[in-house]
């Protein structure tokens, strides 16, 4: 039997949105003031989809109240309201290194130090290409394909259109 999803208010909009222990968000039901004439506009209670941010791979919503938007990083908003509020300088930690799979059980605060360990354990370290990985990739460019090399050098393929591009130079 699948767990029950809870729901708890996003602090600074306790009465506009909540946000689950599944990594959702939802707007709250509410009427707003449409037109000149005093009208009102009733929006109903709806789950919000969320944006994905190609370079860093983490989700995240826009949230506005009195007309002011703001993007918000769901994991974040899942680890303020379902644990506390962060200590300066935390950083929402995902165990099992995918930035995309937001539930409470994967999430935690933790240190910039304790984070970067967590990315080399994943494999997602930004260690630095020695000069010679750089020259084997600019080499053998139109033979292997990006992931291919990527495979090999255990990093991301991004890093190998850059250095084929020449915008990354070796360590």
């Amino acid at each position: 039997m699948p767990k029950t999803e809870r729901w708890l208010p996003i602090a600074d909009y306790e009465e506009l949105y909540e946000v689950s222990d599944h990594g959702r968000v939802r707007s709250l039901p509410r009427c707003v003031p449409d037109g000149r004439w005093g009208n009102q506009r009733f929006y109903p209670s709806r789950v919000l989809c969320p944006g994905y941010s190609k370079r860093l791979g983490y989700r995240h919503v826009s949230l506005s109240k009195n007309g002011k938007g703001r993007s918000k990083l769901i994991s974040r908003l899942v680890l303020h309201a379902f644990v506390q509020p962060p200590f300066p300088k935390e950083h929402a930690a995902h165990c099992n290194g995918d930035h995309a799979y937001n539930y409470l059980t994967n999430l935690r605060w933790a240190t910039a130090k304790e984070n970067c360990a967590d990315k080399k354990l994943h494999g997602r370290n930004n260690e630095k290409i020695s000069a010679d990985n750089v020259s084997f990739v600019r080499r053998f460019a139109g033979i292997l394909s990006q992931a291919r090399f990527a495979a090999i050098l255990g990093c991301h393929p991004s890093t190998i259109s850059r250095i084929q591009g020449g915008l990354r130079r070796a360590a």
